[in-house]
Order: structure tokens, then C-alpha cells, then sequence
């Protein structure tokens, strides 16, 4: 429909509706009118008198049976026509009738012609000048029939002229004159706003027309990205296990390789290709974060963890690379709080390990510190703020914006010299986001950076928080002797904290002389820290002095990760650990010399804890590809295990129903029949491997690979590439599920 007709459509609605409300008013006024003439005439009129008998005045009796006659009939058409033509022209005729005929009963009172100029000016509410002139009309042939039948019921006791009939219609022409111009005016205004409310209409249709357009091609946009996105997910589940499976082979055979005998170069070959597999898999592993985040598929877990632990861990897993360039590495962690929380670890240490990574990486002098602030916000929350800073190259101010953008460096020459994907703040600046934390940025270019990490986690409960172990000095005197300031003010916090007395130097003369000034006040020392990034200056070392002035003082040497320099001045229990220091195998190795209850390392325990044997299981070893069946194959027969390979799961059921097994190790991706079909088949029948543990090895990595293993019936997940520690962790969880099974 076109705006005009539209415009015609709404204009004539209006009018209808205007016709019927202005109706509605007058059948109400005409049944009032007519009510109140009659109460009136009752009220006021005398009574007729005829000798002794008496009658209503005629005056009351043409108020009831006239205003009848003239009120009914288009109060009826009110009811059953309104906006009708007929209609509204009856109540007009009715209403001048009205007018003529309370002029007559009032003998023509000038007051009551004013009825007249009133009913006009409601009538002009019908906004149609012509039910003005049928009006006007009726009013005009009473006056003159009336004037020359009985003038003195129109015009009172004014004496009748022939003329006067043409005054009173000339006043009632006058005022018409005035109300049909306002009705031209009111029409006008009318046809305004119809056009207007059209043309509204008309952008609403056109606006709504445009929804629909655009809301189709959303749609048609949001079936593209979840089509693309569905696509971009098996490309990378793909890709994950096409690529982790020739990794798992290669990383397979270094560790195995690696526990062989091979001379100091094939060594040091052998760790160039781990150290470049594990790169490699680290920028898979940061893809498929990356992607997760983008898809809102990351969940964060809430477990119990401790946050010490967790930065030192990584401290520990990095000081090799920070210590093989020169390049001093310090951890602390410190606060009144304790450092068991719940939250998720594995993600903490991912954002520690891309930070501390990062900076490393640029850092070719100087030091590298990352400091853990702990402090009680709630009863039940504590704030960890994370500080790791560098003394690397820097960032300009003005690139400080783009750091956190996906694949995005400082410029390419970054890139070149240092190598890396430019995921890992990205990936961080996400995680810190989802855990509901907050990371800033403080870098000069040429001097270095400060990232700050700052994180709020729920307490350990009751039955999870584990307290440190408390570890008492009380009354000792130690001397603690590093070159570096920060990493020696690190050091007399940690052991102060114990309540041992410190007395600090920062090279060899100076513990030198604290030595002698001590021995000459008879005040000995219980023990001494010796931290060295490399022999001091002088003609000896400090430890070789140490060991020359005071032979029985029991010592810790915290040396470079792999050191052996050392080595030569170690007495019998002495303790030897790796920097940067851990504090609880620190404090241990501490209070175990001080006590002289232990000659061994702290480290070496930690490191036999790890050896502990497993039973002789008998595993049934699932996998289509030849160099994961040997990796695999080699990894178990080296921990005293028997071992059967399958090639795909249909031969792996064939097995399973005729041999007996105490935990099966399926890869999940296969021909013939894949390890979701072939555990759901295991566990339906009703063989002796019913019940039997599964394991699924599998290069698929995404999220949802796990749970859908669980849901086929397997009961763990460790994915490829495998690491020893992981898949050893996976067979004790499982190793008392079943006795272990005869060999056949």
C-alpha cells in the first residue's frame, strides 16, 4: 500500500472513530436532557385545576411524551449505528428540537436560546460541517414557523416582527462560520497526522523489513561460523594428532635413549633434540589454548593447590636455561597467609611459565626475579600478587598496547633474535581474565620489565589445606654468603623466618671476616648457606676457606642447576641443592644438618620417591602406529612390565576374550575399529578384561577428548606425546584396581 492511500486509510479511521465518540456524547446528553426537563417540569410547573379537581400542567406532559418523541429514535441509531451518517444527522435534528422546545416551555427567554449556540459548539466535535447546516437548518424554519404561529413561544413578550426570525439565524450563521473554519482547521491537522503516523509506518515496515534481511544474513553468518568453526575444530584435533603422534615417537625414543650409555656429546645432541620437541610441543599446546579461549571453551577448575610450590616448581624448571646464560634467576614467595588455596594450578603455572619464560628468554644479563606477595583479603580469600621482573631489553612505551595481541612482538627483529610464536602473553592475559585477575605492565626500553599478576583465590578447606611444615631454628645462627644482594636478602628472609639468627655476606672477604670476628667473640655459627653462581675472586673460595677455618661447620652449598664445581669441597654431610633454593628443601636440608640426623640431600629424597617400583602387571598395549608401539613397548619393558600389542581394537577385543590383563593401553584414533568402540566392546562382554583398567594414549588433545574417552568406558587419559612421570602416575592410580594377572 502506498503511503498516500495508507495516509487516506488513517485519516478515515480517525474520522469514524471521532463520528462514534461524539455519538456516544450525545445519546448521553439527550437521555440527560431529557430526564432533567422532566424532573424540572414536575418540580416547577403548576398544577391544572378544574373546580375541584386537579392535573399536571400540559407543560409536563409535553416535556415526557415530546422530548420521548425526540430523544428515542436516535438514541436507538446511537446504539445500534454509531459513526453512521443517518446517525449522527438524527442526533443534530434531535438536539435543535431539544433547543426549540425548552425555548417554548420557558415562553422564549432570551437565556434559554443560548441551548441553541451551546448544542452547536459540541456539535462541532463531529468535525463535519454538514451536520452544522442540517443544524443550523432546523433551528432556522422553527424560528419562522413558530415566529408566524406563535411568536410569543420563541420571542417571549418582544413584540413579533417578520425580520426577527432572520437576526436569530444570522447570529447562529455566525457562529457557524467560526466552527467550521476550527472543523477545516481540526480536519487539517488530522490529515497531518495520519500522514505522519504513515509515514512512520512505513519506516517501521521498511526498519522491520531490514531486521529480517539482516537478521537472515546473521543467521546465514552464524551457521558460516559455526560451520567454520566445527571446521576449525577438527582441523586442530587433526593436526594435534597428526603431529603428536610422530612427536610422541621422537620424544619416546630420547627418553629412552637417554638412559642409555652415550658419551658427553651424543648427551648433549640428545638434549638439543628434547629441548626442540618440547618447543615444538609447547607451541601446539598454546594453538589449541588459544583456540579454546576464542571458542569460550577454557573452563578454570577449583582444586586444592599451593602457590610456593606451584612458582617454585617453575623457577626450578627454568633455572637451567637463566643459569646457562650467566644470568642470575630469584624466586620468592612471601606473606602471613598461608599458600594453600583452591583455584586452578595448572593454569597459575602456565602464566608463571609464559612470563618467567618470556623473560629469560630476553635477558642476557642481569637478573631475573619473580616475587609471590601473599596477603589475607577475607577470612576465606587470599590475594596473591605476582611480580616477575628482568633486567632484559625492554619494551618502548608505545608498544606496551600491542604485546598482548595474538602472534603480535615488539617488531620482527624480535622474532629473529629470539625466536618464540607471540602467544604467550596473549594466552596469559586470557587465563588471568578467566580467573578474574588482573595484569599490568612497567618497561623502559634497554632496562628491562615488570609484569604484575594480580589474584584473589578461595582458602584451603579444613580437610584440604595442609600446613607447611613448621620449620624451628630458634636460637641458630647461620651465615649466609651469596654475590648477588637480591638473591641474598631472598635468602635471610626465608631463614629468618625460622627464627635462626643471620649474619650476611656478599663475598669472600667479607664472610671471611665475619668468620674470624665471630670466632674471635666466641660466638660460632650452627651452620652456613653458601650460594654461587661461580667461584668467587681471590686466591680461594669461600667454601674452600669454610672448610679451612671452621671444618665441623655443617654447610649448604646452593650451586647452578648441573654444577659440579663444588663438588671437590664438599665434606660428608654437607648438603648440595640447586638454585634458585626451594624453601622447604632448603629450610629441610637447614634444620637436618643443624641436628645432624641426615647426610643426604634433600633433592636426591625428593628425586627416590619418584623410582618407586611397580608390581608385574601385564599390559595390553593398543595402537596402529608401529614407532608408538615401540616407544611404548620399550618405556613398560624397562619397568619390568609384560607386554602384548594390538594393532587396531578389533584385534585388541579378539585379545582381550582370551587372555587376561591387569590395565590396557589404548590409543583412540585407529582403522578397523577405533579405541571408543573397541573399551565399549571390552566392557559389553564377557571376557576376563570386563573390569580391566583402560588407559587411553591418544594424540587427540582438545577439549571434550578426555570426557568422551571416560564416557566410552575407559578410566584415565594421558596424552601424546607421553611423558614417563605422567603415564607411571597413570598405571600406580590403577596398579591395585586388579590383582596382577598370570602370564600365559
Amino acid at each position: 500500500m502506498t503511503a498516500s492511500a495508507r495516509t487516506k486509510e488513517l485519516f478515515a479511521a480517525q474520522q469514524r472513530a471521532g463520528w462514534k465518540r461524539t455519538d456516544r456524547v450525545f445519546g448521553y446528553l439527550l437521555l440527560m436532557q431529557w430526564f432533567v426537563s422532566m424532573g424540572v417540569a414536575i418540580w416547577l410547573s403548576p398544577l391544572t385545576w378544574t373546580g375541584a379537581q386537579s392535573a399536571p400542567h400540559i407543560h409536563v406532559w409535553a416535556t415526557v411524551v415530546l422530548g420521548a418523541l425526540i430523544t428515542i429514535p436516535p438514541v436507538l441509531l446511537v446504539a445500534n449505528r454509531p459513526g453512521a451518517v443517518a446517525t449522527r444527522h438524527a442526533v443534530v435534528i434531535s438536539q435543535a428540537l431539544w433547543s426549540a422546545l425548552l425555548i417554548h416551555l420557558t415562553g422564549g427567554r432570551i437565556e434559554t436560546h443560548f441551548h441553541i449556540f451551546g448544542s452547536l459548539a459540541v456539535m462541532a466535535f463531529y468535525r463535519d460541517w454538514k451536520v452544522l447546516v442540517t443544524a443550523s437548518a432546523v433551528v432556522a424554519i422553527d424560528h419562522l414557523l413558530r415566529g408566524i404561529w406563535w411568536p410569543t413561544s420563541v420571542y417571549g413578550i418582544v413584540a413579533p416582527e417578520s425580520w426577527r426570525w432572520l437576526e436569530h439565524a444570522g447570529w447562529v450563521v455566525f457562529e457557524d462560520t467560526f466552527l467550521i473554519i476550527s472543523i477545516r482547521h481540526g480536519l487539517r491537522e488530522m490529515r497531518e497526522v495520519a500522514q505522519r503516523t504513515a509515514e512512520l509506518e512505513r519506516s517501521r515496515s521498511l526498519v522491520g523489513l531490514e531486521v529480517k534481511a539482516r537478521t537472515a544474513e546473521l543467521a546465514e553468518a552464524r551457521d558460516s561460523a559455526l560451520d567454520a568453526a566445527k571446521a576449525k575444530a577438527e582441523f586442530l584435533a587433526n593436526m594435534s594428532h597428526e603431529i603428536r603422534t610422530p612427536l610422541n615417537g621422537i620424544l619416546g625414543f630420547v627418553d629412552i635413549l637417554g638412559g642409555s650409555r652415550l658419551d658427553d656429546e651424543q648427551r648433549s645432541h640428545l638434549g638439543t633434540i628434547r629441548t626442540s620437541g618440547q618447543a615444538l610441543l609447547t607451541i601446539i599446546n598454546d594453538i589449541l589454548d588459544l583456540s579454546k579461549m576464542e571458542a569460550g571453551s577454557l573452563e578454570i577448575k577449583s582444586i586444592p593447590f599451593d602457590i610456593r610450590e606451584t612458582v617454585e616448581e617453575v623457577a626450578s624448571l627454568l633455572a637451567p636455561r637463566c643459569q646457562s646464560r650467566g644470568v642470575e634467576l630469584i624466586c620468592a614467595v612471601e606473606g602471613e597467609t598461608s599458600s594453600a588455596v583452591l583455584g586452578d594450578r595448572l593454569r597459575l603455572r602456565q602464566v608463571v611459565v609464559n612470563l618467567l619464560g618470556n623473560a629469560v628468554k630476553f635477558t642476557r644479563q642481569g637478573e631475573v626475579r619473580i616475587h609471590v606477595a601473599l596477603e589475607e583479603v577475607e577470612a576465606s580469600r587470599t590475594r596473591a600478587t605476582l611480580t616477575v621482573a628482568d633486567t632484559g631489553i625492554g619494551i618502548p612505551k608505545h608498544e606496551l598496547t600491542r604485546i598482548f595481541g595474538s602472534f603480535t612482538q615488539v617488531d620482527g627483529s624480535t622474532t629473529r633474535c629470539y625466536g618464540g610464536t607471540g602467544l604467550g602473553l596473549p594466552i596469559s592475559l586470557r587465563l588471568i581474565n578467566l580467573m578474574g585477575g588482573t595484569i599490568s605492565v612497567e618497561s623502559t626500553s634497554g632496562t628491562g620489565s615488570t609484569f604484575t599478576v594480580v589474584l584473589e583465590f578461595e582458602r584451603g578447606g579444613a580437610d584440604q589445606d595442609v600446613e607447611p611444615t613448621q620449620f624451628d631454628l630458634t636460637g641458630k645462627r647461620v651465615l649466609i654468603v651469596d654475590t648477588n644482594p637480591t638473591s641474598l636478602e631472598v635468602l635471610e628472609t626465608m631463614i629468618a623466618d625460622t627464627g635462626a639468627t643471620c649474619s650476611t655476606a656478599n663475598d669472600d672477604a667479607e664472610a671471611i671476616r665475619i668468620i674470624e670476628s665471630s670466632s674471635a667473640a666466641g660466638t660460632l655459627f650452627d651452620a652456613a648457606v653458601v650460594a654461587m653462581q661461580k667461584p668467587m675472586r681471590g686466591g680461594d673460595d669461600v667454601a674452600g676457606r669454610l672448610r679451612d677455618l671452621l671444618p665441623d661447620l655443617p654447610r649448604v652449598f646452593l650451586q647452578p642447576v648441573g654444577s659440579a664445581f663444588l663438588s671437590k669441597r664438599q665434606k660428608p654431610g654437607d648438603a648440595v641443592l640447586d638454585k634458585p633454593a626451594r624453601r622447604f628443601l632448603l629450610l629441610s636440608a637447614l634444620v637436618k644438618i643443624v641436628s645432624g640426623t641426615s647426610t643426604s640431600s634433600p633433592a636426591e629424597e625428593v628425586k627416590d620417591a619418584d623410582v618407586t617400583p611397580l608390581p608385574q602387571l601385564r599390559v595390553l598395549v593398543v595402537d596402529d602406529n608401529r614407532v608408538n608401539q615401540r616407544v611404548v613397548l620399550l618405556i613398560l619393558k624397562r619397568w619390568g612390565l609384560t607386554v602384548d600389542v594390538a594393532d587396531n581394537g578389533l584385534s585388541a577385543v579378539q585379545m582381550a576374550t582370551s587372555q587376561t590383563y591387569d590395565v590396557i593401553l589404548m590409543d583412540a584414533q585407529m582403522p578397523v575399529m577405533d579405541g571408543y568402540e573397541a573399551t565399549r566392546a571390552i566392557r559389553a562382554g564377557s571376557g576376563p578384561n570386563r573390569d580391566t583398567p583402560v588407559i587411553a594414549i591418544t594424540a587427540r588433545a582438545m577439549k571434550g577428548d578426555r570426557e568422551r574417552c571416560l564416557r566410552a568406558g575407559m578410566d584415565d587419559h594421558v596424552p601424546k606425546p607421553i611423558q614417563q612421570s605422567v603415564l607411571l602416575t597413570a598405571l600406580r592410580r590403577v596398579k591395585s584396581i586388579r590383582t596382577p594377572a598370570r602370564t600365559s
